[in-house]
């Protein structure tokens, strides 16, 4: 479980901290370097509970990356301005793992998922062996959305067939523009600032609902 995983960092940067020889203490502790966090999957809970604790000793964290979180629902990001994490669609171990979770870890400043370019069943490990996934992280912390224009849109659902028919109701959606990408990254979804942005393939635009 990621609560789980999350202590368990907590209790390998405190140990470290206690352990002058240890090689941690050595290359982080001890100079108080800038560093930057990266996990991968399971690692996510890990190394945000190793966050944690570094950010009590006066370590100067300059960017946390999460790279195919899982349990993204048993922690929380420590350092949230600083926090980003990057999907990828499809990933069949995440759907296994996280098909009843939270789709974005708590209180993180952005995330982004993006269709597997290769269209195989290996994007989880992609998200860790490809230098791809560099290029989207860049787009996902340089991204910012235009507000173009606000429709309604109506949707219906259908008849139950039981004699009792389907109902209509409006939603309001605000299509969005996406700007300062260096890539060119096609999102499906973005979250940035707490917004969450849907990709329309059709008008190669953003878009919100309410």
């Amino acid at each position: 479980m990621g609560s789980t995983r999350f202590e368990t960092g907590k209790k390998f940067a405190e140990d470290r901290f206690s352990n002058p020889t240890s090689k941690f203490f050595k290359e982080v502790y001890n100079p108080k370097r800038k560093i930057m966090v990266i996990s991968y999957s399971m690692g996510a809970a890990f190394a945000e509970g190793m966050v944690k604790v570094l950010l009590t000793k006066g370590i100067n964290i300059n960017k946390i990356i999460h790279f195919s979180p899982a349990d993204p629902s048993g922690f929380f990001a420590s350092l949230p301005n600083k926090t980003y994490q990057i999907d990828i669609d499809w990933d069949p171990v995440l759907m296994y793992k996280n098909f009843d979770d939270t789709p974005v870890i708590k209180g993180i400043k952005a995330s982004g998922i993006i269709k597997n370019p290769n269209k195989d069943e290996f994007g989880h490990m992609y998200t860790k062996e490809e230098s791809f996934v560099w290029k989207w992280y860049e787009d996902l912390e340089l991204v910012e959305f235009q507000f173009l224009n606000q429709e309604t849109k109506k949707y219906s659902t259908p008849s139950s067939g039981m004699g009792y028919g389907g109902t209509t109701y409006n939603i309001t959606q605000k299509n969005h523009k996406a700007n300062n990408l260096k890539h060119n990254t096609n999102f499906l979804r973005v979250m940035k600032n707490g917004v969450f942005y849907f990709y329309d393939s059709k008008t190669n635009q953003y878009y919100t609902e309410k």
